[in-house]
């Protein structure tokens, strides 16, 4: 069983828990928090996590972030944390929020991190369902992906400022 907490639009708790598999549905006006978390090397190179294909939406893509939903109880920070080593094996530094909004499809808010870590960068675990493979791009490779439209379109206006902000696109 999967719980999540349910929030208002400002991302105050209502004390309401639902099973995400049971048959309630999150009620009009509530959310659930979900998280993902931009890789960044200190050396500057980007991490890109390939989706598995069997996953319904994107699958077979590249997604510069690893993600997923709150657990009852757990913070946007926590659940960031969480799926980062879940999705990658690789542990969290700070995080920073760079984008938080609502997305009504999901009935969720979604927090937007970038973290920062040093790794050995063959050391990314991929994790079964969930990813079949990872690469790392340089800063300039990085840009020319972004700049053919090969990102997740909903992902790229989540990280739009942040990409702005570090050159990767034009302001």
């Amino acid at each position: 069983m999967e719980l999540w907490d349910l929030y208002t639009p400002d991302g105050i708790k209502t004390g309401i828990v639902i099973d995400r598999h049971g048959s309630e549905r999150i009620p009009d006006g509530l959310y659930h928090i979900s998280c993902e978390v931009l890789v960044r090397h200190n050396d500057g190179d980007i991490l890109q996590m390939l989706r598995a294909k069997t996953k319904k939406e994107y699958g077979g893509c590249y997604e510069t972030t690893a993600g997923g939903s709150a657990n009852s109880g757990e913070t946007p920070e926590e659940c960031a944390k969480r799926e980062l080593f879940e999705e990658t094996g690789l542990s969290a530094g700070q995080l920073r929020l760079v984008d938080r909004r609502l997305n009504e499809k999901y009935r969720s808010i979604f927090y937007s991190f970038v973290t920062e870590i040093d790794c050995d960068k063959s050391s990314v675990i991929l994790q079964q369902g969930e990813t079949e493979g990872y690469r790392w791009l340089s800063p300039e490779q990085f840009s020319g992906f972004l700049n053919s439209s090969l990102d997740i379109d909903i992902l790229f206006e989540r990280y739009k400022q942040y990409y702005t902000e570090c050159g990767f696109i034009g302001g």
